[in-house]
């Protein structure tokens, strides 16, 4: 039904860095409009009741099918392709600060990990690890 079955998500969850761990998502919708949530069996924070109809939220699938984790998912609805807002930026970074303060390992998701994640990295002056595991 989906493309992304949850296996993969189950698969991607539990090699997470472990408990205490917060999901900063950027996912919102492609340029065309499709939600990024389409692809998976959850929706995400720029869905409408007709998009979700009988999905569970991102944040209550994990807490469904990964309690034990105990994930934090932080949503920042954007759009693929395009600058991320100031204001959406600013916000983001916020939460991850304070995420990291109060000890969570963040990561931040967007459909490719690049555009948009490099948008947050650039504003918040992060440096990429470029060493081999």
């Amino acid at each position: 039904m989906f493309p992304i079955k949850d296996e993969i998500v189950h698969r991607w969850v539990r090699n997470l860095p472990g408990p205490n761990t917060a999901i900063v998502s950027l996912l919102g919708r492609k340029p065309e409009g499709t939600s990024e949530f389409s692809f998976y069996s959850f929706y995400g924070g720029l869905d409408s009741p007709s998009e979700y109809r009988g999905r569970l939220s991102f944040q209550n699938w994990l807490d469904r099918w990964h309690k034990g984790l105990s994930i934090q998912v932080v949503q920042h609805a954007t759009y693929d392709f395009r600058p991320v807002p100031p204001e959406v930026l600013a916000a983001v970074a916020s939460d991850i600060s304070r995420l990291l303060a109060e000890g969570h390992t963040v990561v931040l998701v967007d459909s490719g990990g690049d555009t948009r994640t490099g948008q947050v990295c650039k504003y918040m002056e992060f440096l990429e690890d470029t060493r081999s595991p």
